[in-house]
């Protein structure tokens, strides 16, 4: 008759290896600039990369809190925009929200063009709501 534990196998890794694959710089300077460029469509691209690469590159993590800490701030700042769009048409103007769109399409590609550099990129007024 067999005998069998409930208690379950550990596995100890070889010597030297960790339990995260590290990646490659090349690899960690592309998903950054994934994470940036895919805050053009919305913020769910940089959360992807924010929680997938939790334990396996600090730099394309951090990149990816900086796109979306940018994008909810835009998120934010469009019905603000949108509100004097409607008090500009008594003024004629329709600066503010033309500034949050330039702002929206031009500061990702800045901060991928860096990120794809290895250089860290910090979005300008952008208000950091999630902080690590």
């Amino acid at each position: 008759m067999i005998i069998m534990s409930a208690q379950p196998i550990q596995v100890s890794p070889r010597p030297g290896t960790s339990h995260h694959a590290e990646l490659s710089p090349q690899a960690e300077t592309t998903l950054a600039m994934f994470a940036h460029l895919s805050g053009l469509l919305g913020i769910v691209g940089p959360l992807v990369v924010f929680l997938v690469l939790q334990e396996k590159s600090q730099f394309a993590r951090k990149q990816a809190l900086e796109a979306i800490n940018f994008h909810i701030t835009v998120i934010l700042a469009v019905p603000v925009g949108i509100a004097f769009v409607f008090a500009g048409n008594l003024f004629g103007s329709y600066q503010p929200i033309t500034v949050i769109v330039a702002a929206a399409l031009i500061f990702p590609i800045v901060a991928a063009t860096n990120a794809g550099t290895g250089q860290f990129y910090r979005y300008p007024l952008a208000i950091r709501f999630i902080k690590i």
